[in-house]
């Protein structure tokens, strides 16, 4: 799972290659060397621009198998898994949970939960005895935050890692869980369509009028762009404008190519008649201004329908992918 180009550098393999201590300790200080966990640290220049999730990821690593009786749980097993986690999840932990009886503990790089699980539950990944996926997500709606939790479950749902059926699987076999009534109400809106993490907290922001994941074709029945989000009464279209839209594709077109044909795509969709606004990142961090701006972009396209205005061409949301 982790970065193979990564090399977690041990306190036993140093003292054995000559490094000592006191060493260790100024390369820290001197930002040479990140610290993983008790005894284990990584190059800084590697973990520099890592995102949480993979970091924690390393630290996994470096803590190792769990032994006899424990698997990887919660966000770390969301972590293991690779399902995309945001900023919020709460990584200080790398969390375990012991099969059977006994009590949790909890230590400050360590959190050890409780939990009678099912072999259904249960499952070996790179190495790592782990909770499902589809437990992980329970798991992770028990005791996380509403967006964390539904961006790792349209994570697993787009890439097909679970499906609605293996999910609601997962629900009903831990329903007398502490949290569950939580973790139904926010695996009800995770939803397969979307395709990165941004789209996903802006849909859990907008009003029910909006669809997503919507194909545009102009009247000759020609795809115009499938985009992000659409309220048809109000003939206006929100794209998440992720920076990876602007990368170059991998054929043969550059970062250039990739810019002009997404303006002539909206171009086209303007020309039909709908309205087009953008939203960035940083605008998911002040969502009341987010809600002004694209509330006063829906009451345009409602005057403008009002005046007799209509797109031309056709309008079909991508069925819903969830519970």
């Amino acid at each position: 799972m982790s970065d193979p180009d990564i090399r977690i550098l041990r306190r036993s393999t140093a003292a054995q290659a000559g490094i000592t201590d006191s060493e260790l300790r100024r390369q820290r200080r001197g930002d040479t060397l990140s610290k993983l966990s008790r005894g284990c640290y990584v190059p800084s220049v590697d973990v520099a621009d890592l995102h949480p999730g993979k970091r924690h990821r390393l630290r996994v690593q470096a803590m190792g198998p769990p032994g006899p009786g424990y698997v990887l749980s919660h966000v770390s097993a969301a972590a293991w898994w690779d399902l995309a986690l945001l900023g919020a999840a709460d990584l200080s932990r790398v969390h375990f949970t012991r099969v059977g009886v006994g009590g949790g503990r909890i230590t400050a790089v360590r959190h050890d939960h409780p939990a009678q699980l099912s072999p259904v539950e249960l499952t070996q990944h790179q190495g790592m005895p782990v909770t499902t996926v589809a437990r992980t997500l329970v798991d992770l709606a028990r005791t996380a935050g509403q967006q964390v939790t539904v961006v790792a479950a349209d994570h697993a749902l787009h890439g097909q890692l679970i499906t609605p059926v293996s999910l609601g699987a997962a629900l009903a076999e831990a329903n007398r869980l502490h949290g569950m009534a939580q973790a139904r109400r926010t695996l009800a809106l995770a939803d397969g369509r979307a395709e990165s993490p941004g789209e996903t907290v802006l849909r859990l922001t907008l009003p029910p009028s909006f669809d997503a994941q919507v194909e545009i074709r102009d009247g000759h029945c020609g795809l115009v762009g499938r985009v992000d989000f659409a309220d048809h009464e109000a003939m206006l279209i929100i794209e998440f404008d992720g920076r990876i839209k602007y990368r170059a594709d991998g054929n043969g077109r550059s970062v250039e190519d990739v810019i002009l044909a997404e303006k002539r795509r909206e171009d086209a969709l303007r020309e039909l008649g709908y309205l087009v606004i953008r939203v960035v990142w940083s605008e998911l961090y002040d969502i009341p201004a987010l809600m002004r701006r694209i509330e006063r972009a829906r009451q345009e396209g409602l005057a403008r329908r009002a005046r007799g205005l209509v797109p031309t061409g056709s309008y079909f949301a991508r069925p819903r992918i969830g519970l």
